[in-house]
């Protein structure tokens, strides 16, 4: 193909292709002669093309940074940048898949390259970020949440660790002090 970039991939997606392929086959032939409607349809599973342009070119881009930069740069990172800005491709079957391919190296080449350096530049920019940054974002809602079961309880030596046992001891204490003053409500009345 003239015009194509090098796909250091090419062979790890064919090889994902004909996988998927013969299993389709494998699946269509065995429903034959039951009553199942597009049985064509249910053989493969959608395929995103633009999954593995964007890698390509993210590797492709990725080899020509200096290594102290590559040290702070994450392909996942870039490639989530990159696939949220690009539209998907995806097929179910090898004619779709060659179409696609070929509209991803000639079309949208240049939209894939822009976004996987706009996805270079984001990541370079917060070279600190980590992947697994979104669970740290909820600590000070634990904390604020903690603070204010100990202000409800009474109790400032609580502990995430020791909070259940404490809410338990403090429902069972309501709810006999609701019972006892049942009781005498009762006796009041007679």
């Amino acid at each position: 193909m003239s015009g194509s970039f090098f796909n250091p991939y090419q062979r790890q997606a064919e090889a994902v292709r004909n996988r998927r392929f013969q299993a389709a086959s494998e699946l269509s032939a065995s429903l034959e002669g039951q009553s199942v409607g597009g049985a064509q349809e249910m053989a493969s599973e959608p395929t995103n093309v633009m999954e593995m342009l964007v890698k390509a070119e993210a590797v492709r881009q990725m080899q020509l940074l200096p290594p102290k930069t590559l040290k702070f740069i994450k392909l996942a990172q870039v490639k989530a940048y990159a696939l949220n800005v690009l539209p998907p491709l995806y097929v179910t079957s090898e004619k779709g898949w060659h179409s696609y391919w070929q509209k991803g190296n000639t079309e949208l080449k240049e939209q894939i390259t822009q976004a996987v350096r706009q996805g270079i530049a984001a990541v370079q920019r917060d070279p600190l970020r980590e992947i697994s940054a979104l669970p740290h974002e909820k600590e000070p809602i634990a904390d604020a949440t903690l603070n204010q079961i100990k202000r409800l309880l009474g109790n400032e030596g609580l502990t995430w660790y020791n909070v259940l046992p404490a809410m338990k001891q403090a429902l069972r204490h309501a709810k006999q002090s609701g019972l006892e003053q049942a009781n005498r409500e009762q006796l009041a009345n007679r």
